[in-house]
């Protein structure tokens, strides 16, 4: 056999090893092809914007006695609101949400925590005020439809699937729809499970290509 075929037997015997071949990552021997499919996914920042409604929500007892404070002024110990409904929003879809956040003086609030659920399952968690920050609700009287507005930040938290380590945030649009015939109607027209319409805008970064629920 000559020079040529041998050397032409050697390069065709390396291209198959290294084709076929293994390594030793944390004392597992992987698959050099099987670890290119499973490589960690890229991060994306991209905008973020979700429309959506919330309801009162009285079947779930949220405890905020964590919040009480002996000064009324600081006092977040009232008993927690508690909201569920449903929206569309980039990057979501067609989304279930339910956020639950503790009351204060003045229309005040805290500790307020949320989470989209996507159609396939994926959950996206927020902090809206975030975290250690007293968000503010202001008393609407020029509106028809509605009388209390908020317009406070949000963060997002993490979440599963695609969103598993997610940051970012934004900015609220919040309106809520109070009273039946505005404040001049008040207390008689107060609605218990009163709607809040919300525009979330803001930034998303995520892994898209990461395996969903």
């Amino acid at each position: 056999m000559n020079r040529l075929n041998l050397l032409c037997i050697s390069l065709i015997s390396i291209f198959i090893l290294f084709s076929c071949s293994t390594e030793q990552i944390d004392g597992n021997v992987i698959n050099n092809e099987a670890f290119l499919r499973t490589a960690t996914p890229k991060a994306v920042t991209v905008p973020f914007k979700a429309n959506f409604y919330t309801l009162r929500d009285y079947s779930f007892a949220m405890d905020c006695s964590a919040y009480a404070s002996e000064n009324p002024n600081e006092d977040f110990g009232a008993p927690g609101n508690y909201q569920v409904g449903d929206g569309n929003g980039t990057h979501l879809g067609k989304f279930t949400t339910t956020i639950s956040f503790c009351g204060g003086p003045d229309f005040q609030y805290k500790a307020g925590e949320g989470v989209f659920v996507a159609a396939n399952g994926d959950e996206l968690y927020f902090n809206i005020p975030p975290a250690g920050v007293i968000g503010q609700i202001y008393q609407v009287f020029d509106d028809p439809f509605y009388e209390l507005w908020f317009g406070d930040a949000f963060e997002f938290t993490g979440g599963t699937g695609r969103f598993a380590g997610a940051t970012g945030g934004g900015v609220t649009d919040s309106w809520v729809n109070l009273i039946d015939g505005g404040w001049d109607n008040f207390p008689a027209g107060f609605l218990p499970e009163h709607q809040t319409d919300h525009i979330f805008t803001g930034t998303l970064t995520f892994y898209p290509g990461s395996k969903s629920n």
